[in-house]
Parts: C-alpha cells; sequence; structure tokens
C-alpha cells in the first residue's frame, strides 16, 4: 500500500477478512472506506461489488486508487448494461432499487433494472454495501429485499458481505431484522423480531415498531458480526463540537398561512410517521416543510452575512428551492463571496470539484443538499456550519455535522440549526430527533469497544 492504516484500521481489516457475513459500525469520520478495502487486500478478491450513495461512487474509486491501486476500478454511473468482470465495480444504491416485472408477465423489463446483470457477475469474492441504513432497513423497500430476502437476495452471490455504516439505527430496532433474518439465518419473522426487540405503538395505519427493547440481549446476538468503534473509544481527540437551535420568531399571520392545511389531529400521524422513518409524502406535510424552509432563508442569509459568522462555511439544507434563494443572494448582493453548492442533480465530477475547492480555499461558502452530500464528504476546512432545515431522521443530521467534526478537524465545530417558533411541526421534529438519537445509543454503547 502506497499509504499507512491507523492501528484501529487495521483490527478492523482482520475483523472483516475473518468473517463472511459483518458489520463495521465505526462512528462517523474513522475511515471505514480504507479499512474495508485493505481488508480485500488480506483476502486476496479479485472481483468486489461495491453499492454506495451515488454521491460516494467517486470517493470509493478516489479511494481504491490510493490504497489498492493495482485493481481496476469500473464506475457505473446508471443501468448496468452487462454483468461486472474482475476488479472493481462500483454502483449506486439506486442500482437496487428497480423492480423486476411479475414473472410470466408480458411487459418489457425497463431498461434501468440492473439485478439481473448484477447476479449474472456472481460468484462475488466481497460484496460491500456502504451507508447501508440508506434504504436498506424497511423490509418493504425494494433496494432491500433485491440485497437481503434469502432465496433472491444479492447478499448470497458471494463469499463476503460487509456493510458499513457508523449509524446503523435510523428508526428503531427493527430496523436490524433484514441482515438478521437474511445473511444471519435467523428464523424469525419481521413481527416476532419487533415483539422481541422494539416497543409496539398504535398508529393511523397499524401498530408500529419504535425504540429498542432488551438491547442487552440484542447486544449479544449482534456483538460476533459487529465491529463499533467510536472516536472516544480509541482515544483519539477530536476539538469540541457545539450544536445550539437559532430560533426564528415569523409574523403571526405569515406562520399561520405557512400552517394551513394542518391541524392538530394531524400531530399523532406525523409523530408515528417520523418515529418510524417513512417521509409522509402528502402533499400538506410536504407543502408545510417546504414553505417553512424557504421562511427561514432571510434569517440563514443573515447569519451568512454577519460579522461573526465563522468563513469558510458549510450550509446544509433539504429543498433546492432554499439552496437557489440563498445562492442567487449572495451571488448578486456579495460578488466577493465565493459560492458553490452539492445537491442531488450535480455529477460525481462536479461533487469532487466543489469538495476539493472548498477544501483548498477557494471558496467561501458551501451549500450541501443533506439527503446528496450528508455522506461522505470530509469539510475540515470549515468549523462552522448551519442546518438552514431540519432533516427527517437524526441520522442524516447527525451525518451532515460530522462532515466537519472528523479526523483531521483540529477547531472546535459549532454547528447551528435554525428552527421556527409556533410551529408544532418543526417542535415535534427537534423532539423525535432526539428520542431517537437516545434509543440507538442505547444499543451502540454496549457494542462499543476500544480495539
Amino acid at each position: 500500500m502506497s499509504l499507512e492504516l491507523f492501528p484501529h484500521q487495521t483490527t478492523g481489516a482482520d475483523f472483516l477478512a475473518q468473517r463472511g457475513f459483518a458489520c463495521l459500525w465505526d462512528e462517523m469520520g474513522t475511515g471505514k472506506t480504507p479499512t474495508a478495502i485493505a481488508a480485500c487486500l488480506r483476502i486476496k478478491a479479485s472481483k468486489i461489488l461495491v453499492i454506495c450513495p451515488a454521491i460516494m461512487r467517486s470517493v470509493w474509486h478516489n479511494e481504491f486508487e490510493q490504497w489498492a491501486p493495482n485493481y481496476p476500478v469500473t464506475t457505473v454511473e446508471g443501468f448496468v448494461s452487462e454483468p461486472p468482470g474482475d476488479g472493481v465495480t462500483i454502483v449506486s444504491h439506486a442500482t437496487l432499487a428497480d423492480e423486476a416485472p411479475p414473472p410470466g408477465s408480458k411487459a418489457r423489463r425497463r431498461q434501468s433494472y440492473s439485478i439481473p446483470q448484477l447476479k449474472a457477475g456472481a460468484p462475488y469474492d466481497v460484496i460491500i454495501l456502504d451507508e447501508g441504513h440508506q434504504g436498506f432497513t424497511d423490509y418493504n423497500a425494494t433496494r432491500a429485499r433485491n440485497f437481503y430476502i434469502p432465496g433472491g437476495g444479492l447478499y448470497a452471490a458471494a463469499r463476503h458481505v460487509w456493510t458499513l455504516t457508523g449509524t446503523p439505527l435510523v428508526n428503531s430496532a427493527a430496523d436490524l431484522w433484514l441482515p438478521a433474518y437474511g445473511p444471519l439465518r435467523q428464523p424469525i419473522s419481521w413481527y416476532d423480531w419487533c415483539q422481541e426487540y422494539t416497543v409496539m405503538k398504535p398508529s393511523f395505519d397499524g401498530w408500529k415498531p419504535t425504540g429498542i427493547r432488551h438491547p442487552e440481549k440484542l447486544a449479544d446476538f449482534l456483538r460476533p458480526h459487529v465491529l463499533r468503534r467510536t472516536i472516544d473509544s480509541l482515544g483519539i481527540k477530536l476539538p469540541p463540537l457545539t450544536t445550539q437551535t437559532i430560533p426564528i420568531t415569523l409574523p403571526k399571520a405569515e406562520l399561520e398561512q405557512i400552517m394551513r392545511g394542518l391541524d392538530p389531529t394531524d400531530h399523532f400521524r406525523v409523530q408515528r410517521a417520523m418515529e418510524n422513518g417513512s417521509e409522509l409524502t402528502d402533499a400538506a406535510i410536504a407543502r408545510v416543510r417546504h414553505a417553512l424552509g424557504l421562511a427561514k432563508v432571510p434569517a440563514v442569509i443573515d447569519h451568512i452575512l454577519n460579522k461573526s459568522t465563522s468563513l469558510p462555511l458549510v450550509v446544509f439544507f433539504q429543498h433546492t428551492d432554499v439552496r437557489e434563494r440563498i445562492y442567487q443572494y449572495l451571488s448578486q448582493h456579495q460578488p466577493n463571496l465565493r459560492v458553490s453548492w452539492i445537491d442531488g442533480k450535480v455529477t460525481r465530477n462536479q461533487v469532487k470539484a466543489a469538495k476539493e475547492w472548498f477544501q483548498d480555499g477557494r471558496l467561501d461558502v458551501l451549500l450541501v443538499q443533506t439527503q446528496a452530500g450528508g455522506v461522505g464528504l470530509t469539510l475540515t476546512r470549515s468549523h462552522h456550519c448551519l442546518l438552514a432545515e431540519l432533516p427527517w431522521t437524526s441520522v442524516a443530521r447527525d451525518q451532515a455535522i460530522a462532515r466537519l467534526h472528523r479526523i483531521t478537524q483540529t477547531r472546535p465545530v459549532a454547528a447551528e440549526i435554525f428552527r421556527v417558533n409556533g410551529s408544532w411541526l418543526e417542535d415535534l421534529l427537534s423532539s423525535v430527533l432526539t428520542r431517537k438519537s437516545l434509543a440507538s445509543n442505547a444499543l451502540l454503547g454496549l457494542l462499543t469497544t476500544s480495539h
């Protein structure tokens, strides 16, 4: 190798190499990607499939070039047109998200359906599922079934399957049923798993799992297959992190207009949806979240221009309109301020360029869509970030902040979260995010080790 691993990455590579199915749940910023690549070298893998968020494809490509330059690497931008060959093939999560036509159907297979090609490339020496919490925890999700379900799941097409994420629990212990039922071959139904390890609560569409029950028992089951280290447990000292809420008070008439279409009876169903991570897509909720984001834009801009705000600065957003308004104002009124953005529409080369420009000192403000850029990026040139909008899950919030608060950061990090006063939707979202974090930490704390 051309670079040197940290000791915890060496032990992590050994852990993965010794197991057919393994979960690397090291905390964000500890370097899971080089760890997995080192494990590939240990087992002398010749055919590797990496499944990752679209924005991470360039990261994996670059990391393989650095740590394992002898591997030929193919990065697939869209449809997998032929079975992967030897070397490393990198595809996005979306590759597994399409559904096959029903058996016997005369309907033509959609061009974007790549699962048969991936299966035709088997056997793989290693399949790496990166950020395995994104869309792979709900058994109703097509990508989750295509990967995990016994008898047809892609996981069975490899000698080694390694899942990587620093935030494995998005909603509740129900998130862990699929790997238990599939690769770990536990003969337990989803309902029985939830009865054992979650609290079932009534919802507007039935009973839903929340939280974690019997965390000690669950940790004992997972421990042989999971490696979890935090920055603290490894003795790595990061600068302090301060998280602060920035309250925004809107005129009463404006807030009433924004919240119009929702009433107190919506509170219960929204809470249940948040607790289960099933982001509501009905028009009323979508409109209110969008309107709240736009209403915050003037306060966010004022904060960016405040003399006490540290530059360079990272601003996380959810909606494209929010980014467009911030960018348009700064471009027109602050021409000396160098601004760019990353969202779900930019190419992997544009993502790479924006990150490098920011880290090299050629940008003052980087606007990052939480859904697209909240993982995989290292933005440690900044030690100050703003969350202009609250994401739907605590995982997304924590992942975003970890772009700055990670190894190689040398200064105290400040994260400021904008929140509208008097909006029960934002109050509820903030409360549920806190509860989810506490439930997740209860289990991860039991699994955390120092080696």
